[in-house]
């Protein structure tokens, strides 16, 4: 295996993104292999660390090469911030597939509880333009293949975790708001599948 942390942006490393790669990673010969960048949990106030490495290391056992987005939080984890992260994560593993032996058409993000919200509005939402625009990125480089939602919170309205959806759109959100970050009322032909 193959380990290190990189920073998802120039100049900033509150955002990082941790690589798992197969030993064989860089074998020209070797079969491309699958990918999936693990979100943890933690209600956007902080990450879940049993969601993040033994994840990663479980799928790298199964033959896949994995990343751990450890993305905004806390004060800064208000949308659409944690949006762009996971786009930007998708995006770097998309642009350095070769390098780091994957398929760039079989990049998953796998989400836990407040990162199953992050993974599941990544897959609701990639294709919205401002996305690209602020990450100068071309349209489509964000867009996973897949999704793992794991006990994912979904519904910001009255069914939803309240700490996440409030450090996400804050205490009083109005209707339209509630609406926009209920997820399930913005599946498309354009979501990738999902395994919930």
């Amino acid at each position: 295996m193959k380990h290190r942390t990189v920073p998802l942006y120039s100049g900033d490393d509150r955002v990082t993104l941790s690589l798992y790669l197969r030993s064989d990673a860089h074998d020209p010969n070797a079969n491309k292999r699958a990918a999936v960048i693990v979100l943890p949990g933690g209600g956007l106030s902080f990450l879940s660390e049993r969601e993040a490495e033994p994840i990663a290391l479980s799928f790298l056992a199964e033959g896949m090469n994995a990343f751990v987005l450890r993305y905004s939080i806390g004060e800064f984890g208000n949308y659409p911030l944690p949006l762009l992260d996971a786009s930007a994560a998708v995006a770097y593993v998309r642009a350095n597939a070769e390098e780091f032996g994957i398929d760039p058409d079989r990049i998953c993000v796998a989400g836990f509880s407040a990162g199953g919200y992050v993974a599941a509005m990544l897959g609701v939402k990639w294709d919205e333009p401002f996305i690209a625009e602020e990450l100068d990125i071309s349209f489509g480089m964000n867009r996973p293949d897949g999704l793992i939602l794991a006990y994912p919170v979904i519904t910001a309205g009255e069914f939803s975790h309240r700490g996440t959806i409030e450090n996400s759109i804050g205490t009083a959100p109005s209707e339209g708001k509630i609406f926009e970050h209920s997820l399930e009322n913005h599946v498309s032909d354009n979501t990738p599948p999902a395994f919930i």
